[in-house]
């Protein structure tokens, strides 16, 4: 992982957390307050417009604080002053979820098993701004179960996603990146959307790792290019040195002595280059094995091409 990549997210995301908590914290505040004008009031449909204020106000303090208690407890406040118990129910129940032991919320459980499940109208249609924050959630729920489903993809694909020589395995890793990079992006937009009313750090920080390992497979990728790109070479320079072993078996002057021996040179210089090339990929630790047989093949056709031009040089002097 990126340590200061990691670093400036934390950075922003804590600022960030901290602008959203005072939001937050202002709605709560108009929420309790909005609640406690409707108990004062004895005119329902004053009592009923105060409960909405304060309905909206938790909900909105809710798109700022998706895993805080306190905005689920007011909206189970509204729910039980309303008469509307089982919702109210749902959102305590959510409260214990985020805290076990939170006091308020097991004093409210209790309080409502002493009184009716009656239901009333007042709320049967939820507020359109928590209808969206509720929209909201869903989209976050479903950006979580993309993200550990992309890290199960990505923890069973790695020890099968090492460098490589075969071209097979290259192309169905190449793949399996191609389609990885379009989900991961595609999982980042939406974070991003989400972003705009939900704290999203918890996806961001398990997003990181993704980018690293992507990262780390891309350059995999790349070296196993070079090695397959090396092995083609090797096999390239066989084939090139057999054909040029014929054609002089065939026609022994098809080449005067200084463009044999440049030739040699030139088979010399690449045999030089190929050695090098394998001794680097050596130091990283990949397998080699099927280059360093492949160069060793190269090496003896190219010393039984020196020893027929050493014979050929002879009988022409």
């Amino acid at each position: 992982m990126d340590i200061s990549q990691l670093a400036t997210l934390k950075t922003a995301q804590s600022q960030q957390r901290n602008s959203r908590e005072q939001v937050a914290h202002k709605y709560l505040q108009l929420g309790y307050e909005s609640l406690a004008q409707a108990g004062l009031s004895s005119d329902f449909e004053t009592q009923k417009s105060h409960l909405l204020k304060s309905f909206d106000s938790f909900s909105m303090a809710l798109r700022q604080q998706r895993q805080a208690s306190e905005p689920y407890l007011g909206l189970a406040c509204v729910m039980m002053v309303s008469d509307h118990f089982e919702r109210a129910q749902a959102y305590l129940d959510k409260v214990l979820s985020l805290e076990p032991e939170h006091p308020e919320a097991l004093a409210l459980i209790t309080r409502l098993d002493s009184v009716s499940n009656e239901i009333t109208e007042d709320f049967e249609d939820e507020p359109e701004d928590f209808a969206a924050a509720e929209e909201f959630e869903a989209q976050y729920d479903q950006a979580l179960k993309s993200l550990q489903i992309l890290t199960q993809s990505l923890q069973m694909a790695i020890p099968r996603l090492g460098v490589t020589i075969d071209p097979r395995n290259y192309a169905q890793t190449q793949k399996f990146v191609a389609n990885y990079q379009q989900k991961l992006e595609s999982l980042k937009q939406q974070v991003q959307r989400i972003e705009l009313e939900l704290d999203t750090q918890e996806l961001q920080v398990q997003i990181l790792p993704l980018d690293s390992s992507l990262k780390a497979i891309v350059n995999y990728l790349n070296d196993s290019k070079q090695l397959i790109q090396l092995n083609q070479m090797i096999l390239s320079q066989i084939e090139s040195c057999e054909a040029l072993m014929e054609s002089l078996k065939a026609e022994p002057d098809s080449l005067s002595p200084t463009d044999l021996n440049s030739q040699l040179e030139t088979y010399l210089d690449q045999s030089d280059r190929i050695a090098d090339q394998i001794d680097q990929f050596e130091v990283k630790g990949y397998p080699i094995s099927e280059l360093v047989s492949a160069y060793e093949s190269f090496v003896k056709k190219f010393d039984h091409l020196e020893e027929l031009a050493e014979d050929l040089l002879a009988a022409s002097q």
